[in-house]
């Protein structure tokens, strides 16, 4: 799986300098994270590098997730809008959840 994209908008888990949306696009198969203790390194890893839907607890209002990547030659996107509930999970172009449920 190659990560594109992953986009944090009013995570509860990490702030960086005060920014309530944070879009992070790898450049590298490797990725190294540095910071003090209470910096959000892991949670930055177990919400952002893994295309499992984070909770909603994790987000403030307002709160949106989103995980782009490729793999096998597919194009995925995932999203989460959690004021609205609703999420979606797009491969090469096609949306295959069209009710926008969580399940």
């Amino acid at each position: 799986m190659d990560i594109k994209k992953v986009r944090f908008v009013n995570c509860n888990r990490f702030t960086t300098a005060g920014k309530r949306d944070i879009t992070i696009r790898p450049k590298k198969k490797i990725i190294m994270l540095l910071g003090t203790n209470g910096s959000g390194k892991t949670s930055l890893m177990n919400l952002g590098f893994t295309p499992i839907l984070p909770d909603k607890n994790n987000f403030d209002k307002g709160g949106k997730w989103e995980f782009e990547c490729t793999d096998n030659g597919h194009h995925y996107l995932m999203s989460a809008n959690y004021t609205k509930n609703k999420y979606s999970f797009m491969k090469d172009g096609n949306e295959l959840n069209p009710g926008g449920t969580i399940t």
